[in-house]
């Protein structure tokens, strides 16, 4: 996906918006938070068993939609959802590069 895009800028606005409905209460909207998450982890590497599951998610870019999420989990649910993020990088050396920058940019919005 183009990350340039109008549309994947629209998408990345809704996201940004739609976070900031959970207001400031972390811990009210703590189990909704990090259900974003999870749904969005499973989302953005469904597909992603190809060769050896070395090939690249098709849905990767959806990481930076959830990435505007980051900032609404409690620093404990912060290590949760990266444990979580873990167990589906296979080969952390393989995932470099450009293509790579979505998981990149996701995982250290979770450090």
């Amino acid at each position: 996906m183009d990350f340039s895009s109008a549309s994947f800028a629209n998408i990345k606005e809704l996201a940004r918006r739609f976070a900031l409905t959970f207001g400031w209460d972390q811990v009210k909207s703590r189990e909704s938070v990090a259900m974003i998450h999870k749904e969005g982890i499973e989302f953005a590497f469904q597909g992603a068993a190809g060769v050896e599951g070395k090939s690249l998610p098709p849905n990767l870019s959806f990481l930076l939609i959830i990435s505007e999420f980051s900032n609404k989990l409690l620093k404990p649910d912060k290590r949760l959802v990266y444990g979580y993020l873990q167990r589906y990088i296979i080969d952390p050396a393989s995932c470099k590069g450009d293509v790579w920058h979505p998981l990149i940019w996701y995982t250290s919005s979770l450090l």
